[in-house]
């Protein structure tokens, strides 16, 4: 006779209960966490992101010029982010929206304005109309595109 064998699905807090647990700090089993920690952060210490862009900072309200791809000069962007076993260098990629020209920034932060002073040096060196507009997403490496 063979058993039959059910799935147990275990929450990922009963994980970090035991890792922090008497039991779990015996193995040491908190240095196979994430953070490395050998004490869990208070929940109220924890980071919070909260709103980093309002409501009316939206890709829905773009011009319809640069949602349909008319009008060269408007760009996105994005980070791309490495392992940690590679360190902290990510790359930038700044693609134009119509042409598809693509140029890739290394940084070694990734820090809001660290990456954003990289896309200053890029963009100031394009004439004035291939620089129209830049498209974010909504990465903590670009809560201050207002300096932009």
């Amino acid at each position: 006779m063979q058993l039959e064998r059910h799935p147990v699905s275990v929450s990922h807090e009963t994980i970090y209960k035991f890792a922090y647990s008497s039991d779990g700090h015996a193995i040491k089993l908190w240095r196979h966490l994430p953070e490395h920690r050998a004490k869990r952060r208070l929940r109220n210490a924890r980071r919070r992101h909260g709103k980093r862009f309002g409501p009316n900072v939206n890709i829905l309200n773009r011009l319809d010029v640069v949602t349909e791809r008319n009008q060269f000069g408007h760009w996105e962007c994005d980070l791309i982010l490495s392992r940690k076993k590679f360190g902290m260098a990510n790359v930038t990629s700044l693609v134009e929206r119509v042409s598809r020209f693509a140029t890739f920034l290394r940084n070694n932060d990734q820090q809001s304005r660290p990456v954003l002073d990289g896309l200053i040096q890029v963009l100031q060196s394009l004439l004035h109309l291939a620089r129209r507009s830049v498209t974010f997403d909504r990465g903590t490496e670009f809560t201050d595109w207002p300096y932009l």
